[in-house]
């Protein structure tokens, strides 16, 4: 039996171990950046409701249809 393959979802990409540091420094650069500016940090839902989409883009729409991914539990 095959051994499953996952995929990240279009427009994502795994950040390696091998490439952690650089990420961990950008992201750490960024809020110093932000912090003098006056920026204080929001940590918004990584979820939101399908019927957000589905009202705005339409219910048959390509983004609903396909770029979609959906919790059922």
């Amino acid at each position: 039996m095959a051994e499953p393959q996952f995929r990240t979802p279009n427009g994502t990409h795994d950040i390696l171990p091998e490439d952690q540091q650089y990420h961990t420094y950008s992201k750490k650069a960024v809020r110093h950046r932000a912090r003098q500016a006056g920026f204080k940090r929001i940590d918004p839902p990584i979820f939101e409701a399908r019927g957000i989409y589905e009202r705005t883009r339409g219910e048959h729409t390509d983004i609903v249809e396909k770029e979609l991914f959906s919790v059922v539990g």
